[in-house]
Formats: C-alpha cells, structure tokens, sequence
C-alpha cells in the first residue's frame, strides 16, 4: 500500500459566560495508518495531536479570556455582543507513493469587522517519517528561492496581461519580502507555493496561490 489511511478527529467545544456563548472552536486534525510504516505514522500522529491540543488550550487560555473582556466592555457600553470564533481544518492534496501533503486553515473571528484566516502546510514521506522541506524538491545546485520567487512574478504579470491582476501594485518587493520555505504544500501536478492573507495582496483575494508543475526541469517530484 503505497497512501495511509487517514482518520479525522475533531475536538470542538462551546464556552459561556454568564450563560453567553462567547466562544466557539472546532479543530480538526488527522490520524494516520499505514500497513508498513505505522511506527512512522505513530509518530507523526504524535506530532500532529500535540499541536492540536496546544492550540484547544490556547483558546481557552487566551482567546476565551479576550472574549470576556469583550463582553464586559459590550455590556458596560450597551453595544452588541460578538461571539468569538475558531476553526482549524485541514485539507490532504497529496496522498500517494507514501507522499503525504496537507495544508491547515485556521480561521478566528475576534469581535473586528472580519475574521482572519493563516495557512499551514505540512509534507511527509511515510516511509522514513522525515518532514519534507521545499529545498529538497529541487535539484543540488539551484537557488530555488530565487527559481520560485521569479516564476511568481512571472505568473502575476500574467495574470496582469490577461485583466486578472488581483494583487498589489508593489507585487514584487511583497513577494520577494513574504516568501516563506514553509509555505508549501504538494499535489500531484506540482508545488504549491502560497501566500497568507493581505501579504501580496487585498483580503478579498484570500490566499494566493501557485502551481510550479513537475515538468519544470530544476523540480524534482518526490513521488518517482
């Protein structure tokens, strides 16, 4: 069997406050099983329910205590009350040739005018339970940081020529000051490089993203 077997596991939860519901959470994460290589993925799990559970009790530690502040200065002024938000999901792009890929949202409604949303990615070879890290999807001897930086200044201008020019004018020094090697994620038709919200450009736009394929010659695709 060359995929693992995913199980998902959510942990979500409702807190009051003087009988208001200030804050809900709901936090997905996965769990993998695979028939060679479950002592990789027993440790992988550990990994990924470790971080979970540390973000569950960031919410109540954190994230609760500001939603009570916000509703005591909503009280004291008579202005509407907010209910506080989080949900950390997670999406798999990649799950074949023991290559497993996902990115997680997570999003949170603080009482502003909207929520935010960041993105995390994680990359894994089941077989050694390495974590894979983007230097090493490209051949010895590139500068893939500046490889990739140029291929997204390229698609934007593209983009531009075409009337899709989403993104700030100033694209290319945001670009080049937001890049983030963690930032990436892997399907079957490439890397996926993307951006967080307003970095490169507006809110409405959410996440950039872009496809560098596997065809590109200084890519090297894990799954072969």
């Amino acid at each position: 069997m060359d995929f693992v077997i995913i199980k998902r596991v959510v942990i979500e939860d409702k807190l009051y406050y003087n009988n208001e519901l200030l804050l809900y959470y709901k936090i997905e994460y996965p769990q993998l099983f695979s028939e060679n290589y479950q002592s990789n993925c027993v440790r992988i799990n550990r990994y990924l329910s470790e971080r979970a559970f540390r973000l569950v009790k960031y919410c109540v530690a954190i994230h609760f205590q500001l939603a009570i502040k916000h509703y005591r200065y909503s009280i004291e002024r008579n202005i509407p009350i907010r209910q506080f938000e989080l949900y950390y999901v997670y999406t798999i792009t990649n799950n074949e040739n023991n290559i497993l890929s996902l990115y997680y949202d997570d999003y949170r409604y603080l009482g502003g005018a909207h929520g935010m949303t960041e993105r995390t990615s994680d990359t894994f070879n089941i077989e050694t339970g390495d974590i894979i890290k983007l230097c090493s999807l490209f051949n010895d001897n590139v500068d893939y940081v500046s490889l990739i930086k140029d291929y997204i200044k390229m698609e934007i201008r593209l983009q531009s020529v075409l009337d899709n020019n989403m993104y700030f004018d100033d694209y290319e020094k945001n670009v080049d000051t937001y890049f983030n090697v963690n930032n990436f994620y892997l399907t079957p038709q490439g890397i996926v490089i993307y951006f967080q919200q307003y970095e490169i450009a507006p809110y409405a736009a959410g996440i950039p993203e872009f496809l560098i394929p596997y065809e590109q010659e200084e890519v090297v695709n894990p799954s072969c």
